[in-house]
């Protein structure tokens, strides 16, 4: 599996979310293989750096201007 993650206008997670992110990521941390995380704040990318300590997956950080790039990462094989 791999994720494409883009955060418009995103603020962060309310704890409901937190939880029900954290399930996801035990259930299906050995099946995700990439996440881009696609962000506006320097916020977002320390968050991505945090995150990839928690995931087996390869997760990388692209500015909202390379939204495009970072969907190709994703997909390429």
């Amino acid at each position: 599996m791999r994720l494409l993650f883009v955060m418009h206008d995103f603020r962060g997670w309310e704890p409901q979310a937190v939880w029900e992110d954290f399930r996801f990521d035990v259930k299906y941390r050995k099946g995700v293989e990439r996440i881009a995380m696609v962000g506006e704040k320097d916020w977002q990318q320390w968050m991505t750096k945090i995150a990839s300590w928690f995931v087996e997956a390869d997760v990388r950080y692209f500015d909202a201007s390379q939204e495009a790039q970072a969907e190709r990462w994703v997909r390429e094989k």
